[in-house]
């Protein structure tokens, strides 16, 4: 096996993990679930520190606002991800939100 096809099947496979991690991070924020959304951003954060790590200590090559932007890109995902999971613990465990069922409003 080349390093060219490993390199493609690596990243055919992380093209498959992001595509896994949106899905679940979408339907966190569909149902709103606290668990679920606390399992979401835990799953992002995870992701994201060895993500960041990596393009963090890989910037050999770039031009020097390419590699200021990737490294900010990274960093902001990662301080999102984990602001985000910080927050769940602050929020009133039932929202606001009022459904209408029940309520005899169609």
């Amino acid at each position: 096996m080349t390093a060219r096809s490993v390199l493609r099947i690596g990243l055919a496979l992380l093209a498959a993990f992001s595509l896994a991690l949106t899905f679940l991070l979408v339907a966190a924020m569909l149902t709103t679930d606290r668990r679920l959304v606390r399992v979401a951003l835990l799953a992002l954060t995870v992701f994201a520190v060895p993500h960041a790590i990596n393009h963090v200590t890989h910037l050999a090559g770039f031009p020097a606002v390419d590699a200021v932007l990737q490294t900010v890109g990274t960093i902001a995902q990662l301080l999102l991800a984990a602001g985000l999971f910080a927050l769940t613990w602050r929020v009133p465990a039932t929202l606001a939100v009022k459904s209408d069922r029940g309520s005899g409003q169609e």
